[in-house]
């Protein structure tokens, strides 16, 4: 992250005629990383309300939770509240059928599908298949998950990559589902490498991309 500048990407993101329309970038840290002066606890710490620092305008900041407080319970939280799960559709596909969808718009613009396909580990699979499930962040079964979209044709370029690689490791999918979901209802997109936090938010209809899938956003 240091050697990377990101804030023309950022206002280059939430310009008009960006597409999908993006109307804020928050980087959030956690305040639960810090303890109360003296070991006291006060409510105040409690509080799901975060501190915000704009970096160049209102649409690019920083938000910082309270002490005590986890930002993924705020994450969640925020996402559940306006992204609408109960309406998505939901299909269990096979691999080639993602690849499929991910082949089926390639004429170069962004945020053309209206599906996205969400990959998680049911079971343990082979030596073998470690290396792969490590670098998606699907390390242990039943934790994680690998959302593949086309928001951006960078993400929907990276996101074939990413599915025939799976397409190649042997018996893959029997350790693996792989759902669609409706790309109509999401408010909100969350970077993260954190499984835990990734597979609770999937869960509420909300994307979740790796720090790898994020630096290939920006890319065509």
């Amino acid at each position: 992250i240091s050697t990377v500048d990101w804030i023309p990407r950022f206002q280059a993101a939430v310009q008009d005629g960006f597409v999908p329309k993006i109307a804020r970038i928050r980087v959030m840290f956690d305040g639960a990383k810090f303890s109360p002066d003296n070991n006291e606890r006060s409510d105040k710490f409690a509080s799901k309300e975060t501190k915000r620092f704009n970096l160049v305008d209102s649409e690019i900041g920083l938000e910082v939770t309270g002490r005590d407080v986890s930002v993924d319970d705020v994450l969640v939280e925020r996402c559940n509240a306006s992204d609408h799960p109960s309406n998505a559709v939901v299909k269990e596909m096979t691999i080639d059928d993602v690849i499929k969808t991910l082949l089926s718009r390639e004429d170069g613009r962004n945020d053309v599908l209206q599906e996205y396909i969400v990959i998680k580990r049911k079971a343990g699979g082979t030596k073998t298949h470690r290396k792969l499930f490590d670098k998606l962040h699907l390390r242990r079964p039943e934790e994680g998950a690998l959302c593949l979209s086309g928001l951006t044709e960078g993400l929907r370029k990276n996101s074939l990559n990413i599915a025939r690689e799976l397409q190649r490791a042997r018996g893959v999918e029997r350790v693996i589902t792989c759902t669609r979901m409706s790309r109509q209802k999401i408010r909100h997109v969350v970077v993260t490498d954190d499984v835990l936090l990734a597979d609770r938010l999937v869960q509420n209809g909300t994307i979740v991309l790796s720090f790898m899938q994020f630096e290939r956003m920006f890319e065509r």
